[in-house]
């Protein structure tokens, strides 16, 4: 056993190795550290973790038996927890500007939301490696609005990665479209008002581009997030408030995917009680679902061509939503490997995949 052991620890400081030398490491540094340490134990210990009294088969049986609970509580608790670090974060500086008398409603949301930003900007290039490609192709009058239309995935955490990108790079007055359920979580709400999160009416919507906003929303919603699986159906059924709103304003409608957004998060689709958790979501609007997942898939948003809506053209939402449809189609049966896969999407986290370079 403490063979197979060292053989597992060598190989995998092998890989860390190769990851290391990147950023100026000594090539092996950490395989030949790590024999330089069994040497010199060899004399006191059988086996690595003898030095603290630990069983290794015991160990290895408890990682297997703990795994299920890594993937279901843990790895999720981590990306959730960023909300209410969030949260926590708007709350202080609000309060910090009310305190000194000298901030106004309007500053402090632009302080919190640029610091949060900067935090979920962070976690997506640490843990995700992500990367928006097409960002060039929206307007950079900031009095120009736009509607990016994206598909949604279990958890739309491109959706934030793209707020923040836009905030910090781009565009600071975004709005985005959230389902409703979402505002009902206790302490959200402060977080999604703080950044422009709206719910969806056609006046909110008509007036956030009335004033220059992007606005970034999934017309399949809560409903594509459930009924859509690894293969990456478009889900979006017969929602035209979006394309109405579109020809009302006259603005262009930006296509959005990202690329193994399915595979951070999934849903335990385990029937019949999938059957019962949809039946659950009819009735009450709200997905009563096991998730589990957070894994360190490789995310890249890619932004298509904008389709665009003259004055004069004379089109039917129905019309303009097939258009945009087979736009946000093409864009997944170009860039996303079908069916997704947990460990491919992994691995491209480390080792970058050849991506089409017609969206780059």
């Amino acid at each position: 056993m403490s063979n197979c052991l060292d053989a597992t620890i060598i190989t995998t400081l092998g890989f860390v190795d190769s990851l290391a030398s990147t950023f100026g490491l000594t090539e092996g540094f950490l395989s030949d550290f790590y024999l330089s340490v069994r040497k010199s134990l060899a004399p006191y210990v059988q086996y690595p973790l003898g030095l603290i009294g630990l069983d290794v088969d015991y160990v290895v049986w408890l990682l297997c038996v703990l795994a299920p609970f890594i993937f279901i509580i843990l790895l999720p608790l981590i990306t959730f927890t960023l909300f209410y670090c969030c949260i926590f974060v708007i709350n202080i500086v609000k309060y910090k500007h009310h305190f000194s008398e000298f901030g106004h409603q309007r500053c402090w949301r632009k302080a919190a939301r640029l610091i949060c930003a900067i935090m979920w900007r962070t976690l997506g290039r640490i843990w995700n490696g992500y990367e928006v490609r097409g960002l060039e192709k929206l307007p950079d009058d900031r009095r120009s609005p736009a509607m990016l239309v994206y598909y949604h995935g279990e958890v739309p955490l491109d959706c934030y990665y793209l707020m923040a990108e836009l905030v910090l790079r781009r565009h600071d007055k975004t709005k985005s479209v959230a389902d409703r359920f979402l505002f009902k979580i206790p302490g959200w709400r402060t977080m999604l008002d703080t950044f422009n999160v709206i719910k969806g009416t056609r006046l909110e919507c008509e007036a956030a581009l009335g004033e220059g906003y992007f606005l970034v929303l999934a017309p399949g919603g809560t409903r594509e997030m459930l009924y859509s699986d690894a293969n990456y159906e478009v889900f979006w059924g017969s929602r035209l408030g979006y394309a109405k709103i579109a020809l009302h304003c006259k603005v262009p409608i930006y296509p959005v995917f990202t690329r193994n957004i399915r595979e951070v998060f999934r849903f335990a689709r385990i029937r019949p009680f999938w059957n019962w958790q949809m039946q659950l979501y009819e009735k009450f609007k709200f997905p009563f679902v096991l998730l589990y997942g957070g894994f360190p898939a490789k995310l890249t948003t890619f932004i298509g061509d904008p389709i665009h809506v003259d004055p004069g053209d004379n089109i039917e939402a129905e019309e303009l939503n097939d258009k945009v449809q087979s736009a946000v189609r093409a864009i997944v049966d170009q860039v996303q490997p079908k069916p997704g896969k947990i460990l491919r999407a992994i691995s491209e986290r480390f080792l970058k995949p050849d991506l089409p370079s017609i969206l780059s």
